[in-house]
């Protein structure tokens, strides 16, 4: 039987709020639920063990359209799997350097972006997989 493992809410935006269902940080410590109370204690970015994937975590920061290849870049030396990260606001569901770059985009804002849309990432024992839905 497949164990599925799913972000229930990653919210990117400046007010940040992060929830997970299940998973565990670099350091092993398992994370049931991580909101908004909590981003005080996150660094500009996190890397969390989800299964055997290692996924990045990070807001972003600078000019949008060069977003994606600076998120690659804070990660490089991370052999991470998968990025989630928001900052434009501007949805983002690809593989790049064989590493998925995912931004769910802005359910409120569409200050960079065409439209609104909020994020699903599926991660199961083989794969993780984002989705877009755009509103």
């Amino acid at each position: 039987m497949v164990e599925r493992r799913r972000f229930m809410r990653f919210d990117t935006s400046m007010s940040g709020a992060y929830e997970l269902s299940k998973g565990k940080s670099e350091g092993g410590t398992e994370i049931k639920n991580l909101s908004r109370e909590g981003v005080g204690i996150l660094a500009d970015k996190e890397i969390l063990k989800i299964g055997k994937f290692k996924i990045g975590l990070t807001h972003g920061q600078g000019h949008p359209s060069g977003l994606p290849e600076l998120i690659l870049n804070m990660f490089k030396n991370d052999a991470v799997d998968a990025i989630i990260f928001g900052h434009s606001h501007n949805p983002t569901n690809e593989v790049k350097n064989g590493v998925l770059l995912f931004n769910p985009g802005s359910a409120t804002d569409k200050i960079f972006a065409e439209y609104n849309s909020y994020g699903i990432l599926e991660i199961t024992d083989n794969k993780t997989e984002g989705t877009i839905i755009k509103l």
